[in-house]
């Protein structure tokens, strides 16, 4: 694995919403999205620097996962009752026996029996694109309502309706389409879990950045290395974490899709996006090689600056914003969040691990 260049990856799902691509258009140089048994969904717009990572490369292992998926729609359709097939889905998920479950599909789908390693990253699969379904669902709802937001306010542009006029409305009325919520939190341990098995059984090429839509995927995270070096009476060694914004702009959900993409490609805008997203990848070198966060403060500083240059070169002064934030533990490295059976290989115990979120 290349430590000298960086690479992102969309944790803990494979699905991103409208609003958050738009974001990590800004902020991230690239990103990668784990790809099991379907293309990643990306819009036209992004996919020169947004791509999907294939996590089931082995033809049969493939079959199998589509199999086993196949096999629980077939039940969902009959079962879904009011709620559908994906209400099925989510209930058959929320089951204290979904991995037996799994595991009982996918023996009926392979044609010889898995080792435990494999059958683990095969139940992996299954699980995390049954939650890409279920996150599907749910931001194309979410999608809808930016796209009436969006046509809400040019409404009111068009009648002249001001900001400030807004206040007079009756509280309940105000927005009434705005969406609420962020990225999906249901079973989010347990995404976490089989993300990262999944992730771990793929070779990288250069050291990998961990990237979610909020905060509450890195601390559950974190969490969950914290009961593993506890469960290992792992005492000795500190478990510290350093947490550093690295700039921030006007949130973006409101913009109809023709004013962002003018947004993005306004005179010195494509510039200076390109000369954050290279400082952003040497400020994470750095800090990949750093045992103090603090003594890189000049370059943290840097980051925001350049978006600061940005946001005026673009008249963008909206007071609420979208910020990012990289997460250090500082002594927790790949085998940690990986576990076991990743923690054998040399470059996975020296890469350390970075968490960047959006806030």
């Amino acid at each position: 694995m290349e430590t000298s260049k960086i690479s992102y990856f969309l944790f803990p799902g494979s699905v991103v919403p409208e609003r958050n691509l738009r974001n990590f258009f800004i902020f991230l140089p690239e990103l990668s999205l784990l790809e099991i048994s379907r293309p990643v969904a990306l819009p036209e717009w992004c996919r020169d620097r947004f791509t999907g990572f294939p996590a089931v490369r082995e033809p049969e292992a493939l079959t199998q996962v589509k199999s086993c998926i196949q096999g629980y729609h077939a039940v969902a359709q009959v079962h879904g009752g009011g709620g559908g097939t994906l209400g099925y889905l989510a209930h058959l998920m929320d089951e204290t026996e979904t991995r037996v479950r799994i595991q009982e599909q996918l023996r009926g789908k392979c044609s010889t029996e898995p080792d435990e390693a494999q059958a683990a990253i095969l139940r992996a699969a299954v699980f995390l694109e049954i939650a890409r379904e279920l996150d599907e669902g749910e931001f194309e709802l979410e999608s809808g309502y930016a796209r009436a937001g969006a046509l809400e306010k040019e409404f009111r542009e068009i009648l002249g309706i001001e900001d400030e006029d807004m206040q007079e409305i009756p509280e309940g009325i105000e927005n009434p389409l705005a969406a609420e919520g962020s990225a999906p939190s249901f079973m989010l341990a347990a995404r976490i879990e089989n993300w990262f098995r999944l992730f771990a059984a793929q070779p990288v090429e250069a050291g990998p950045v961990f990237v979610a839509g909020t905060a509450e995927a890195v601390e559950e995270s974190l969490e969950s290395v914290r009961r593993r070096m506890h469960l290992a009476e792992d005492s000795r060694r500190d478990f510290s974490v350093a947490t550093l914004s690295l700039g921030s702009f006007p949130r973006l959900d409101r913009l109809g899709e023709k004013q962002f993409r003018s947004l993005m490609e306004a005179p010195g805008a494509p510039v200076l996006i390109e000369s954050y997203h290279e400082a952003l990848d040497r400020f994470i070198a750095a800090v990949a090689g750093s045992e103090n966060p603090e003594d890189l403060e000049p370059e943290r500083k840097s980051l925001g600056a350049i978006l600061e240059k940005f946001c005026r070169k673009c008249d963008l002064s909206e007071p609420d914003q979208v910020s990012l934030k990289i997460t250090l533990p500082l002594t927790v490295r790949l085998a940690d969040l990986f576990g076991e059976p990743a923690a054998s290989a040399p470059d996975m115990r020296e890469w350390p691990a970075i968490f960047l979120s959006l806030e």
